[in-house]
């Protein structure tokens, strides 16, 4: 047979897996009911509140998308910056290597 800590463990999993499915049940059970009640609200609603709830729907809207833009525009303006960066390193390197081409030598290579 189970020792009694066995059935202690048992028996304190087994609430606690109740007690969780509970509350997801619960959970599900009130979004259901809010999910409902503003359904409700909007059938109900005149034409006026329609309207009205239509244009802060559109005002949040218009917010974001601005808000977006500005980051699309920022990240633009970085990556410019970073392809110049890039662009003026490569003609650096070609101008180095072309140098050195010419028998040029700087003084460190004179005193090696």
């Amino acid at each position: 047979m189970l020792s009694s800590q066995a059935k202690n463990k048992i028996l304190a999993g087994a609430v606690a897996i109740i007690t969780a499915s509970g509350a997801v049940w619960g959970a599900s059970l009130k979004m259901s009911q809010e999910e409902q009640e503003k359904l409700r609200k909007s059938l109900d609603a005149t034409p006026e509140e329609k309207i009205n709830s239509l244009l802060l729907a559109r005002e949040n809207l218009v917010a974001k998308r601005e808000m977006l833009e500005k980051q699309i525009k920022g990240i633009e303006a970085r990556q410019a910056e970073k392809a110049e960066l890039v662009r003026q390193k490569e003609q650096y390197q070609k101008q180095q290597q072309s140098t050195q081409g010419y028998g040029y030598q700087s003084p460190d290579d004179k005193q090696r």
